[in-house]
């Protein structure tokens, strides 16, 4: 994360911060810091002590790092190596560690936090990240496509026509019409055949 997003976001640079490094429950090896940096204590195949690892990032932008432990390999998510050295380990094993911020690049631990799949859903709802609608990767159609599905007129075969132009299944057209998918939408209250539950 740039120091301008994090400005942006109302929250000091990294570089305004002290970092404090901290040891990698269960990769003694290994320690994380309060800038959410990951790096290598003790001397290992072709690295040397002290150097910070390159994460990398999966398909969500959540940071990741490859750990080596007895030899073997294991990739941890560097906002729940932070959120374990930082708050302790996880309550439950039901616990995620959750972004206040819902940035996922933001690994600080003050915007960090263990928090139950409901809560984390809630907080996901709350600053608009959770995966509905056209946010979902799997989405074939968007917001304006719903809009427009649901104000054309409605006439013999319709659903089928529909249902070619957009390259969904009739089923798809016929919930979005129906106003029992895409209930989110932004417009959604502007239609009053939408019945909401």
């Amino acid at each position: 994360m740039t120091a301008t997003t994090m400005i942006a976001m109302g929250c000091r640079p990294y570089a305004e911060l002290p970092e404090e490094w901290r040891p990698v429950a269960g990769f003694p090896a290994y320690s994380v810091s309060s800038h959410g940096r990951v790096r290598r204590d003790k001397v290992g195949r072709r690295v040397s002590a002290g150097t910070v690892l390159t994460p990398t990032l999966n398909e969500l932008g959540y940071a990741r790092v490859e750990l080596w432990r007895n030899g073997k390999r294991a990739c941890r998510r560097i906002n729940n190596l932070v959120c374990a050295a930082f708050h302790g380990p996880a309550p439950s094993p039901k616990h995620h560690s959750a972004h206040d911020n819902g940035c996922p690049s933001d690994n600080r631990p003050e915007n960090l936090r263990w928090a139950t799949p409901t809560e984390n859903a809630k907080d996901r709802h709350r600053h608009g990240t959770d995966a509905i609608g056209e946010n979902n990767p799997a989405a074939k159609l968007t917001f304006a496509d719903v809009i427009a599905i649901r104000a054309t007129e409605p006439y013999f075969g319709v659903g089928r026509d529909l249902a070619r132009k957009y390259g969904v299944a009739q089923s798809v057209i016929s919930g979005i019409r129906r106003g029992r998918t895409w209930r989110m939408t932004p417009q959604a209250r502007s239609f009053p055949d939408i019945v909401e539950p």
